[in-house]
């Protein structure tokens, strides 16, 4: 149960859950979204990241996620896929605002599933491999006491 006192010396500890969601280019249909990782209520997301591993080969590839109750676009929009790179989300950045979350966007207040989008301009990919992780503790939640 978690510690609603915030003038005890003891706390409530929990270890953060992560999710590694590996997929590749035959995952995809063009403009589909795609349901990876169901979230509880209470949820909060602490960190994500896109890691495209080893690049599509067809033209203007891109990929959108988000939540499916808000827009699918809420964490990232339209990143590239054509070329090997990383795309971290997180609460705080020491260089680029644009990598952290919308005000509050990264809160799950009730269960909500993170989705995918994919698009390209033309063809079918042939090739193309990455890797999402999702980072995120949930409220409530209570691994070990400390104090």
């Amino acid at each position: 149960m978690a510690n609603t006192d915030v003038t005890a010396t003891y706390a409530d500890r929990q270890y953060p859950l992560v999710a590694v969601i590996d997929f590749d280019f035959s995952t995809f249909t063009e403009d589909t979204t795609y349901d990876v990782l169901q979230l509880p209520a209470g949820a909060i997301i602490t960190g994500l990241a896109l890691q495209v591993k080893t690049a599509w080969d067809n033209t203007t590839p891109v990929l959108s996620v988000g939540l499916t109750s808000t827009a699918v676009t809420e964490f990232l929009s339209a990143v590239a896929l054509d070329a090997e790179a990383n795309f971290p989300v997180g609460l705080y950045s020491a260089d680029d605002d644009a990598n952290l979350f919308t005000a509050d966007a990264n809160i799950v207040t009730v269960a909500d599933t993170i989705e995918l989008l994919y698009a390209a301009a033309a063809g079918t990919a042939t090739a193309g491999a990455a890797t999402l992780t999702v980072e995120y503790v949930v409220s409530g939640r209570s691994n070990e006491i400390s104090g």
